[in-house]
């Protein structure tokens, strides 16, 4: 809602029900585009971005980590090999 048009509303309404209430009804409504309300399509839509998201990063951090851990087996092993074979 344009702030001219809140005016008009508000200047209205003070003279039919008050300062006071006429201030409380337009407080429910959005004075700014950044004020309104978020439709349940909208945070749907945003949330199972989210998940896409967080579930690609949860993928790659546990490709990551299953690299890791086998190099970090595969050196124990050549390390213990090693020792077997310098302990005969």
């Amino acid at each position: 809602m344009l702030q001219k048009h809140r005016s008009v509303i508000y200047a209205h309404f003070v003279e039919e029900i008050g300062e006071e209430a006429a201030q409380a009804m337009l407080d429910q409504f959005p004075a700014r585009d950044v004020d309104e309300l978020v439709t349940k399509e909208y945070l749907a839509q945003q949330m199972a971005e989210l998940r896409l998201d967080l579930s690609t990063d949860i993928h790659r951090q546990t490709d990551r980590l299953m690299t890791r851990m086998q190099i970090v087996v595969g050196v124990a092993f050549a390390v213990f090999s090693a020792l077997v074979i310098a302990t005969r």
